[in-house]
């Protein structure tokens, strides 16, 4: 698990709301709060979608895959006033982490997360790996979180580690 600060506040908004950069992600929940509160849950209604609307957008796993959800909050949070406060919970989807870990043993992983807080003026992002049983093995939670780094580094937004 690492905790980074996201200096690049607005890049990082901008490729997160109005951009794809995270739509591969599936979205678990979000939470804004402006002058009230908004949650949503991104756990999949089962029998909402027909076969059709699920093979299209690749909805599969059980939760909505975030570029579905996207302009859903976007609407909530843009306006002139900055949020109050968010939190985003991003899973990698099945496809994704199994190329993330690559030769380690995907089938053991339950979910790889990835929060996006915004809290007191401040934008963080940490990690985490939940694993299907114990395990002492950390080596999935170190591919995770370089490949957290090497994302923010691709988006060109700049992140320190929390101390």
């Amino acid at each position: 698990m690492i905790a980074l600060e996201i200096l690049d506040v607005k890049k990082c908004m901008s490729d997160m709301l109005a951009g794809e950069a995270f739509d591969g992600f599936l979205l678990r929940e979000a939470s804004i709060t402006t002058g009230n509160n908004f949650l949503i849950d991104g756990t999949l209604v089962e029998d909402f979608y027909d076969e059709n609307d699920r093979a299209i957008n690749q909805i599969d796993e059980g939760y909505m895959p975030y570029k579905l959800e996207r302009g859903i909050c976007f609407e909530i949070i843009k306006g002139k006033r900055t949020p109050h406060s968010f939190r985003f919970t991003f899973l990698a989807s099945k496809r994704e982490y199994e190329g993330i870990l690559g030769e380690i043993a995907s089938q053991d992983i339950a979910n790889m997360t990835l929060n996006i807080l915004y809290a007191n003026g401040k934008l963080t992002a940490t990690t985490a790996v939940t694993h299907r049983g114990f395990s002492m093995d950390k080596s999935a939670e170190l591919a995770w979180d370089k490949w957290v780094r090497d994302f923010f580094r691709q988006l060109e937004i700049a992140v320190s580690d929390m101390i």
